[in-house]
């Protein structure tokens, strides 16, 4: 017997399979070739890392930090086989997010500030 719970996870879990599907992964002589980042400006990438930073901390000395891996080049090859106006929702809101703590402090500050 099917239940809605079951068949609500089955559906969740096929849509996320077939998202999943659609990334490409580059070469890694390819990822390498290209350099730096491509798809995030510094703004973006600056802001990312910082929120980035702040969700993966774990207080772990043996832990490496989020700037010392490969985060956001992982993130910036991600962006690039996605449609291009998906990087341009990401860019609008880390800007939300950079700009919003003045929001809800009531005072002028920034997140990564």
């Amino acid at each position: 017997m099917v239940t809605r719970r079951g068949f609500l996870q089955l559906a969740g879990f096929s849509a996320g399979m077939l998202a999943l599907s659609r990334l490409r992964p580059l070469p890694a002589a390819l990822a390498a070739e290209l350099g730096g980042l491509t798809v995030l400006t510094p703004n973006d990438a600056r802001i990312l890392a910082a929120v980035a930073e702040r969700m993966t901390y774990t207080g772990d000395p043996a832990m490496p930090r989020f700037s010392a891996t490969g985060g956001l080049r992982t993130i910036d090859i991600a962006l690039r086989q996605l449609p291009p106006e998906v990087p341009q929702q990401l860019s609008w809101g880390l800007w939300l997010f950079e700009y919003a703590p003045a929001l809800f402090i009531g005072k002028p500050a920034r997140f990564t500030g």
